[in-house]
């Protein structure tokens, strides 16, 4: 696996990890709220649309999580369902360390011009990638405060209920 490929898996695995934590976050609801929903049966319109989900602030809180990650879900869906994260610059990095192509322009007079390039390439886009990233895990992070502070509240009820 070239550094290219290597990077290009590790941004699909980021996508497909922060996408998931909407499931994940709809399995703790149906196990905080006491729902009982089979785990396969668990989506956005059955827990969200609960009654008992409902009357809280969840619903709102969980809108609000879900539009931080509405671009990656489209992308996600591309991932798994069609073909590779293409992204233009992330083609070109992938491209650039093609092993093959590495090996015969390194040993070619233009070798250094690749090199230059290709690290240039890769450094912009991790720049702008890791940017990009932390400031979604950021607003990521804040909306599911909000979410955990409402599960916290319906927790201490339903400890309350069951003592």
């Amino acid at each position: 696996m070239s550094r290219g490929e290597h990077l290009t898996y590790n941004v699909e695995n980021y996508i497909i990890r922060l996408t998931s934590l909407t499931d994940r976050i709809l399995q703790t609801i149906n196990a905080v709220f006491h729902l009982g929903i089979n785990e396969k049966d668990i989506n956005d319109r059955v827990i969200i649309n609960n009654l008992k989900v409902t009357m809280t602030s969840l619903p709102e809180s969980f809108k609000e999580f879900r539009k931080v990650l509405q671009n990656f879900v489209t992308e996600r869906n591309v991932i798994i369902h069609r073909h590779s994260h293409i992204k233009k610059e992330l083609f070109q990095i992938e491209i650039f360390y093609n092993t093959e192509l590495s090996k015969r322009m390194l040993e070619s007079d233009k070798g250094k011009n690749l090199k230059y390039v290709r690290t240039q390439t890769l450094t912009r886009y991790l720049s702008k990638t890791k940017k990009e990233f932390t400031q979604t895990n950021q607003m990521c992070f804040e909306k599911l405060l909000l979410i955990f502070d409402d599960l916290d509240k319906q927790y201490s009820i339903m400890k309350l209920k069951l003592k």
